[in-house]
This record gives C-alpha cells, sequence and structure tokens, in this order.
C-alpha cells in the first residue's frame, strides 16, 4: 500500500469511527472497531450488503501510546457495559463510557481505548461500575492491555504482540 493509500483509507476509517458515515466501497452495513491483531493500534470491520466484509487494519503503526482496558464484572454485568473509566496522565483527564454497541447488526469489542500521545504512564485510572462500586488503580504502564475484574482489581496485564503486515 502506497502512503496515500494508507493516509486515505486511515482518514476514512476516522471518519466512519466518528461520524458513522459510509466508505466508498459496497456499502457497508455494520462497523466494528478493535485492536484486532492485538498490535494496540484500533483496526475496523466493515460488513456489506452482497459483499464479503472488510478489514481496515491500521498497519502505519502507532504515533503515540495508548491503553486498552477490559473489565470483567462480577456484581455488575460480565463486560462492565456501562461503567465509566476516567484516565489521569499529567493534566489530561480521558474519560470513557463502556459500551461496544453503536453500529447496526454488529458490536465492538468492549474494551475501552484510550490513546495517550507522549505519556508512558497513567497517573490514575479510576473504573465506576454499574454496581455503584468505584476503584483506583495508580502508576500504570501504557501500551499495554489491562483487565481489571470487579472486587478483584487487576486480573492481567499483556503487552502487545508484533505483528507485521
Amino acid at each position: 500500500m502506497s502512503e496515500e493509500q494508507i493516509r486515505k483509507a486511515v482518514e476514512e476509517a476516522t471518519e466512519i469511527i466518528e461520524t458513522g458515515a459510509t466508505h466508498t466501497g459496497e456499502n457497508p452495513v455494520s462497523k466494528q472497531v478493535s485492536a484486532n491483531d492485538t498490535d494496540g493500534d484500533l483496526d475496523v470491520v466493515l460488513t456489506h450488503i452482497d459483499a464479503p466484509p472488510s478489514l481496515l487494519r491500521n498497519d502505519v503503526g502507532n504515533r503515540g501510546n495508548w491503553v486498552s482496558i477490559r473489565l470483567e464484572g462480577t456484581q455488575s454485568n460480565r463486560d462492565g457495559i456501562g461503567a465509566r473509566i476516567e484516565l489521569q496522565t499529567g493534566d489530561r483527564t480521558l474519560t470513557r463510557i463502556v459500551n461496544p454497541y453503536g453500529s447496526f447488526q454488529s458490536q465492538s469489542t468492549s474494551a475501552v481505548h484510550f490513546g495517550l500521545g507522549d505519556a508512558q504512564y497513567i497517573d490514575k485510572l479510576t473504573v465506576y461500575w454499574p454496581s455503584i462500586r468505584t476503584y483506583e488503580y495508580t502508576d500504570l504502564q501504557a501500551n499495554r492491555f489491562y483487565t481489571i475484574r470487579e472486587s478483584a482489581g487487576i486480573t492481567g496485564v499483556r503487552e502487545p504482540s508484533m505483528v507485521s503486515p
């Protein structure tokens, strides 16, 4: 793929993610966003009417740091859907709600992805569970996949796989 093709695909995928707009291909009817190849960047799968699915795989590489948080509810629902996750790094606070739904007839991963820019550590991560429990974690390393179980804390930390295109 040329640099121009990569740039266009990334712009198109960003537009699809941010606006739900369709791309110029075979009339996609749904999208799924996740780190499909577990390298830490987000990829997009589009399903189409009367055509095979399309994978918009991000092989450009990570230009900044990131973290992915997957919740496992015990008192709340199993995937922590509806939980609010707040992340503080330096003077920035980022907030996400666990919501894998958002496209017709599809579902994205329930893991929540945060772009961190140059930050190499997360100063504080707070999870507000639907069960009304709140847990805080400090000094987490960037560029990791974390699994957090309600009432048990961090139960898994995984580094990204180095998948070649």
